[in-house]
Parts: C-alpha cells; sequence; structure tokens
C-alpha cells in the first residue's frame, strides 16, 4: 500500500508538523509520498530526504527546537529602510505643495529604482541555511517523491490572488513541481518560492518567470498525489480550511484528514493570525506539535479500530455464505 501525506502552509503553525510526523512514525506509518505549500514544502523535503519516516520526525523537532532559540524572523534591514523611505515618498508625493509632490516622486523613482533586488522584509538566509544542514542534495535520488506548488505571477498579481483565494474567489491556478527530477540550484530556488510569501520575503525566478508562495492559491497540494497513492493524510494548519475531500471522491485515492483539535490562533488583539504565523515561542511551538501528535495518534487508533471491526465483519459475513452454501 502507497502512503501519501500533503501539508499545508501555514508559516510557525507548521510546528503542527512535527507531531504529525511523531505519530505516523510511531504506529509504523512510513510515507511514499509528499506534497507541500509554503512552510509545508519546506517540512515536506526535510521529510522526504530522510532515511525514515522515525528520521524525518526526529530531524524536524530538532529544526524547530531550534527556531525557537533563533528565530527565523529576521528583518532584513536594507529593505525595511526601503519601506519606510517609500512610505515618506509617497506621502510627499500626496501633498499639495508643488516642490513636496515633485521631490515625493523624485524620490518614489529613485528609491523603486535603487529596491530591484526583490528582497523581502524578512531575510530568508536562515531558512536557507537550514535547508543546507540538513538536505543532502547529492542522495535526492534516494529521496520519497515529492511535490511542492508556487505561484507564477507579478508581486501585485500574487497578492490580488491571495485575497481572492482566502474569498473562495476562483483565480489562476498554482503551479505544481517535483523536486526529485530538478537541478540542484533549481529545486532550491522553488522550495524557497513555493515560501516566498509576496512583499515578506525574496521574489524567486524559476525557469525566467516569477514565482511565490504556494499557498497563494493551492495550500493544500493534493492534487499530484491522487493515483499515486492508495491512502493520501491531508494536514490543514488553520481551523476553517475550505478544503473538500469529496471533490476527489470518484479517485482511487483514499484521502484522510488530520484537522486540529484545538485553535491554531491563540493569540490576541489585532492580526491576530497575522501573530500566530509568526509566533515561535517556545510555548506555542510546544503545544502545536503536542496538538498534531495527540491528533494524529487519535485518528490513526480510530482507523485502526475501524479496520479490525471491518475485518471481523467480513469474517462473520464468509462464515454466513458458508454456512448457507451447506444447505
Amino acid at each position: 500500500m502507497r502512503i501519501g501525506l500533503v501539508l499545508s502552509g501555514g508559516a510557525a503553525k507548521g510546528a503542527y508538523h512535527v507531531g504529525i510526523l511523531k505519530a505516523l512514525s510511531e504506529h509504523k506509518v512510513d510515507v511514499d509520498i509528499y506534497s507541500g505549500a509554503s512552510i509545508g514544502a519546506l517540512n515536506s523535503v526535510i521529510a522526504a530526504s530522510s532515511v525514515s519516516i522515525g528520521q524525518a520526525a526526529q530531524r524536524l523537532e530538532l529544526i524547530w527546537n531550534d527556531l525557537v532559540i533563533n528565530n527565523p524572523v529576521k528583518i532584513n534591514d536594507r529593505t525595511a529602510y526601503l519601506a519606510v523611505a517609500k512610505a515618506f515618498a509617497a506621502l510627499a508625493a500626496s501633498y499639495p505643495h508643488p516642490f513636496a509632490k515633485k521631490a515625493g516622486v523624485a524620490a518614489s523613482f529613485i528609491i523603486n529604482r535603487m529596491d530591484d533586488t526583490g528582497n523581502g522584509l524578512i531575510d530568508d538566509k536562515p531558512i536557507i541555511d537550514k535547508f543546507h544542514e540538513y538536505v543532502d542534495l547529492k542522495k535526492k535520488s534516494n529521496w520519497k517523491d515529492i511535490w511542492v506548488s508556487t505561484y507564477e505571477g507579478a508581486g501585485y498579481d500574487a497578492v490580488l490572488e491571495f485575497v481572492k483565494n482566502e474569498l473562495g474567489i476562483s483565480g489562476k491556478s498554482a503551479s505544481y513541481h517535483e523536486l526529485k527530477t530538478l537541478s540542484d540550484d533549481v529545486l532550491l530556488e522553488t522550495v524557497m518560492a513555493s515560501a516566498a510569501l509576496p512583499l515578506l520575503y525574496q521574489t524567486r525566478t524559476i525557469d525566467g518567470k516569477t514565482h511565490y508562495d504556494g499557498g497563494i492559491r493551492d495550500n493544500t497540494p493534493v492534487r499530484e498525489l491522487i493515483g499515486k497513492c492508495d491512502i493520501c493524510f491531508v494536514s490543514h494548519l488553520s481551523n476553517g480550511s475550505n478544503f473538500n475531500r469529496h471533490d476527489y471522491d470518484s479517485s482511487k485515492t483514499q484521502i484522510i484528514e488530520i484537522r486540529p483539535s484545538g485553535d491554531f490562533v491563540t493569540e490576541e488583539g489585532r492580526f491576530a493570525d497575522i501573530k500566530a504565523m509568526m509566533n515561535f515561542s517556545k510555548e506555542k511551538v510546544e503545544s502545536l506539535i503536542k496538538m498534531g501528535y495527540e491528533d494524529t495518534s487519535k485518528l490513526l487508533e480510530n482507523l485502526k479500530k475501524k479496520s479490525v471491526l471491518e475485518s471481523q465483519v467480513e469474517s462473520e459475513l464468509a462464515e454466513i455464505d458458508a454456512l448457507l452454501n451447506q444447505l
């Protein structure tokens, strides 16, 4: 039996995935093919490049415990300064005084020319360092199969599509990439693109085209696993994911969802959702790992009971058929 695992995106909420992998390992459920978006893509590539589900769980736990100490949200100073400068330039350009207006327009032009690197507000070097520390590209042929989603388009287009997707409005389709078929450089660029939230992280280029976070149009990239596995576990990093497994009822792949039993967003005040995505505190990460472990363990135990019950029913039906045949 071939098993698939889809890891959704959600930034710091991705600690939940660690618990999922731990539970799968303890219940001796191996994964043959992975798919991920955003933080799910990063977690997936660590898992897929591991020699076993047990090692995948151990490595992810080490990484996330390190992220608690060394917070990966590092502000890119140059980009932050430029963002502030842009705001002041825009303010000056809107001022009614002719001189201020001209100065603001000129400043905006100069700043935009300076900001031609595509850098985001948050430095992604800590993430790249972790990738190189744990992912052995030389052994790529031995990895489990893995797909990640990205979004191809300009920055403003990506933001618009993200909003449309959140509102359930149809739009452009996501792009899907099979990592094992890519060259090393393109593979890294693709993984980083899948986690490149517009404005926050550096833009990434694949085959000469700009790509952003896969969660913009497909935060739960199950599509490429349909038909490639018998059972596909799908994890969610939101309490109200609009994913519908019944969309795939006609396929031979059985989809089993792992939905959180508790609240992902425990932060308070304005922008609570964003705070939750950026919260790498020890308390929050540990609570998410525990919740992922408990939710998945409970699910697997229930599936085991169901399987045993179905086997008993089948056995009893077989006995009844045998008795009827003797009449």
